[in-house]
C-alpha cells in the first residue's frame, strides 16, 4: 500500500464540484430509472425486492408462484433473482452510483471514502416519485386558533418566515431546496463491536 498525497486526493474527491455554478437545475425527466426495465412488472418487481431487503430464496419461491398462477404464455418477471439483480446492476444511471476515493494510509492500512455527490444525492431523491409527491416547495405558513386566538404554529422548514424571504430573493421560476446533512452512528455487526459513520442527506421539503 502507498503512501498518498492528501492534497492531490482531497482535490480528486471534491473536483466535480468546479462544474457546479451557484444556479443550477435538476432535470427530474432524466433522473428516473422507471423506464428502463423491459416492462411495469419487471421494474415493479424488482423496486419491491430492493426496497424489502428479499432474499434470493424469498424472491424465486414469488418468482414461481406467480409464473405456476398467471395465465400468462411469457412471464414479465426476471427469470430468478440473481437474474434481476444483474440487469438492476447494469443499469446506467450516473446520479445512482457511489466514488470511493482513498483518504489516507494508516498503520500498513488504507482506509476509503466512499460517497455520492450532494447533486446527485437530491436528484436520487427527487427521481422517487413516492418522495417528490410530498415535497413542499412553496412558502406555506401554518395557523391553528388557541383559546379563540389565532396563533401561528411552526414545525416544517417551509412554514418558517425565513423561507418566504428566501422565495422573495429569488426568481419566481426558482424554488428553494432545503438540504439537510446528518451523521450517526450505524452498527456494522450483530454482536455491535465494529460501527461506521455515514452522513446521509435528507430534504427540508419533505414533511416531518
Amino acid at each position: 500500500m502507498q503512501n498518498l498525497d492528501a492534497t492531490s486526493d482531497s482535490e480528486n474527491i471534491y473536483e466535480d464540484f468546479s462544474t457546479l455554478t451557484e444556479s443550477f437545475t435538476i432535470d427530474l425527466r432524466i433522473s428516473s430509472i422507471d423506464n428502463v426495465f423491459p416492462n411495469d412488472a419487471y421494474g415493479d418487481f424488482t423496486t419491491l425486492v430492493a426496497k424489502h431487503y428479499l432474499s434470493d430464496t424469498i424472491a424465486n419461491d414469488f418468482i414461481g408462484f406467480f409464473n405456476k398462477h398467471s395465465a400468462l404464455s411469457e412471464s414479465p418477471l426476471p427469470t430468478n433473482a440473481k437474474a434481476g439483480r444483474k440487469y438492476f446492476d447494469s443499469i446506467n444511471a450516473p446520479h445512482l452510483e457511489f466514488s470511493t476515493d482513498p483518504v489516507l494510509t494508516y498503520n500498513n492500512e488504507q482506509y476509503q471514502l466512499k460517497y455520492q455527490l450532494i447533486y446527485n444525492a437530491i436528484k436520487k431523491l427527487l427521481a422517487c416519485k413516492d418522495i417528490l409527491e410530498y415535497c413542499e416547495f412553496n412558502y406555506c405558513p401554518k395557523h391553528q386558533i388557541k383559546d379563540g386566538i389565532w396563533e401561528r404554529v411552526y414545525g416544517e422548514q417551509f412554514s418558517a418566515m425565513k423561507w418566504d424571504e428566501v422565495q422573495r430573493s429569488i426568481p419566481s421560476t426558482a424554488k428553494v431546496l432545503s438540504i439537510i446533512l446528518y451523521s450517526d452512528a450505524t452498527v456494522c455487526n450483530r454482536l455491535g463491536n465494529a460501527s461506521e459513520y455515514p452522513v446521509y442527506l435528507s430534504l427540508g421539503n419533505i414533511p416531518n
